[in-house]
């Protein structure tokens, strides 16, 4: 059966006319809304003549409005036997209804780990409905029993079957450990039913503490980084103070080299004034004027004066 424009909210000014006349004057973004809502009742209903639970079978809907439960309804029936899938699909509904009581969101996102996610106080958690399933092993055919007495080899690893008990578990995912209790299930007298509120008021809890646990992270990122600035400061200081110091006792050394140069050049003096004759008192003046200039260039309290040094030869 094909409909035309199934599922898609009008908006005109026709519609608007009409619910200011009743005396509403409500905005055309509450009016969408509203119809939206009426819409979605609509292909609900339309989808559930086909009697999903009863028969196994496939619902193509052609619309541009998408159902909120699709993800949910065929991500838990992969999870669930076909005996127990009305009963899950039934406490997941009851569940949902609860949290929107409370106005908490729920998202379905394309996620294997967490399809259904819903936030609590700011933290996202998972929520599923699982049935429990025994693992028994598979037995073999007759052709396989001969097979496996020719072939031993082929059948070390034994396969398994998975047999539904008719018994749910309902997870909650936070991707995490420590954050109380994760599954509720059910029991040889209770029910998964009646454990709803319960789930709920852990749900709670649960984002308590992972959002203390959270703050208490990002407090210690903060003062884990505030400490990796203060050893970055420090590592920057003491290099600097590595090089000053390094610089200091090259000036220091430099100084010394340049004293005992002068010194060495006054003994000269002194020696050829005992020993006068010995060299020309003008070759003596310029042996001791290079050498107060060399002693000037080593020295780091004078100026460096010009020296044939200081030019630079190109090979090029």
């Amino acid at each position: 059966m094909v409909a035309k424009d199934a599922g898609v909210p009008q908006t005109n000014e026709t519609v608007t006319d009409i619910w200011s006349v009743l005396g509403l004057r409500l905005a055309k973004t509450k009016i969408q809304a509203l119809e939206c809502a009426v819409v979605e009742i609509q292909l609900q209903q339309a989808v559930g003549r086909a009697r999903l639970l009863e028969d196994d079978c496939k619902v193509h809907l052609f619309s541009n409005y998408v159902l909120s439960g699709r993800e949910l309804w065929r991500k838990n029936r992969r999870r669930v036997s076909r005996g127990t899938l009305d009963r899950a699909l039934r406490i997941m509904d009851s569940l949902l209804k609860e949290l929107d009581q409370r106005e908490i969101p729920l998202e379905l996102v394309d996620d294997r780990q967490m399809s259904t996610q819903i936030s609590v106080l700011g933290e996202t958690f998972g929520v599923c409905i699982e049935e429990v399933f025994d693992r028994v092993e598979r037995k073999l055919t007759p052709a396989q029993e001969a097979e496996k007495k020719r072939h031993p080899w082929m059948f070390d690893r034994p396969e398994y079957d998975r047999l539904p008990t008719g018994n749910l578990v309902l997870r909650l995912k936070n991707g995490e450990y420590g954050y109380g209790r994760a599954n509720w299930r059910d029991g040889k007298v209770q029910r998964l039913e009646s454990l709803l509120n319960k789930f709920i008021v852990a749900l709670f809890k649960c984002a308590v503490d992972k959002r203390s646990a959270r703050i208490e992270r990002e407090e210690a990122e903060v003062l884990r980084m505030a400490e990796s600035r203060r050893k970055e400061e420090l590592r920057k200081l003491q290099e600097q103070e590595r090089t000053r110091l390094a610089q200091l006792l090259k000036d220091v050394e430099a100084w010394h080299q340049s004293q005992k140069i002068r010194a060495y050049a006054s003994a000269v003096v002194a020696h050829a004034e005992k020993n006068e004759g010995t060299d020309s008192g003008q070759e003596l003046m310029e042996w001791v004027s290079w050498v107060s200039q060399q002693a000037d260039r080593i020295d780091p309290l004078c100026k460096s004066p010009y020296s044939v040094l200081d030019e630079t030869i190109s090979y090029w």
